[in-house]
């Protein structure tokens, strides 16, 4: 039941869908060279056939749990059926933006997402004066820089409408 991959001549001997993409998306090591449009394929593709991979994996680990009854504690499905979730919600929230830097950020938090080092969303920090650091202090450590909050920009934008202001 062990899979293993060839990528670039180095063996991966994996059957976890989120090791296999991590994997994947750092194999590359000049993507902060490349055009949006290619980030944004690389990493839709990549997901894409690792769902179809998922989805026979799956099936494949039922048909065999019906042959060896016990199997399902070492081979779970579920944990198949969850990286497809997971991924679907990674491709609804790819940035809509032509900016390649943004894409790259979002690919290496994908990276870390799937080593379980991801970033803490919502994340905020205030003191006892009631004071508040706007943005999520974790990005602004990492980064160096205010993190681009589309969603926040767009309900600020808004605000200021019905307000008036």
């Amino acid at each position: 039941m062990q899979t293993h991959f060839q990528l670039n001549g180095t063996r991966l001997h994996s059957s976890d869908p989120k090791e296999i993409l991590a994997t994947c998306l750092s194999a590359f090591p000049n993507i902060n060279y490349w055009s949006y449009d290619a980030l944004f394929q690389y990493l839709k593709g990549t997901i894409e056939n690792l769902q179809v991979y998922c989805d026979a994996k799956e099936k494949e680990v039922i048909e065999l749990s019906k042959k060896v009854p016990n199997i399902i504690g070492v081979y779970n499905p579920k944990r198949y059926r969850y990286f497809v979730t997971w991924s679907n919600k990674l491709l609804r929230n790819m940035p809509e933006y032509d900016d390649a830097n943004l894409m790259c950020r979002y690919i290496y938090n994908v990276i870390l997402a799937c080593e379980g080092l991801g970033l803490l969303p919502g994340y905020g920090m205030a003191n006892k004066h009631g004071d508040r650091v706007k943005g999520n202090p974790e990005v602004k450590s990492i980064y160096g820089i205010e993190p681009f909050d589309h969603y926040y920009t767009r309900k600020m934008k808004d605000r200021k409408s019905v307000n008036g202001i």
